[in-house]
């Protein structure tokens, strides 16, 4: 008797084996059919759906913009450099007078100095920081660099 239950149990194994192997052989014929021969029905229903990749869940950073095409590059130098400075920058710049005023709040030091500004191409941002690094009195210059953009409605700024 033992013996007979094992073979029902074997057959009845073997039974649901070839079962689930037939299913999954159909499986994969459906998704062949629809997948492999509706190729182009299924473009433009994947078309329809949203981009979801531009979507954002919690902290996820969005892509970066673009950089702007130009940028301003701004500097303070002592009244007595300023001439040096403009002519390493080599690019028309606007200067304005002003006075700074370093140190402690009761010990504070003035200087008269000049404000440069030069708009330039962002591809020449490395040349113009190293020239003024070069010919600026201080050790280490701050040195302000501005995105410049267009005025919405307006064509874009160009130099030169």
């Amino acid at each position: 008797m033992p013996r007979e239950y094992l073979r029902i149990y074997l057959r009845r194994y073997i039974m649901s084996i070839l079962v689930q192997l037939l299913i999954i052989i159909l499986v994969l014929a459906l998704f062949y059919a629809v997948v492999i021969h509706n190729r182009e029905d299924i473009k433009k229903v994947v078309d329809l759906l949203p981009d979801f990749s531009k979507i954002r869940f919690g902290h996820q950073a969005a892509h970066a913009p673009e950089p702007s095409a130009l940028v301003k590059v701004i500097v303070f130098v002592p009244d007595a450099h300023a001439e040096a400075v403009r002519l390493a920058i080599g690019e028309p710049s606007f200067s304005s007078q002003g006075i700074g005023r370093f140190g402690e709040s009761g010990e504070a030091k003035i200087l008269e100095e000049e404000r440069i500004e030069v708009t330039i191409p962002r591809q020449n941002l490395s040349k113009v920081v190293d020239s003024i690094k070069r010919s600026h009195p201080d050790h280490d210059p701050e040195i302000d660099i501005l995105p410049v953009e267009a005025v919405p409605g307006q064509e874009p700024i160009h130099t030169h």
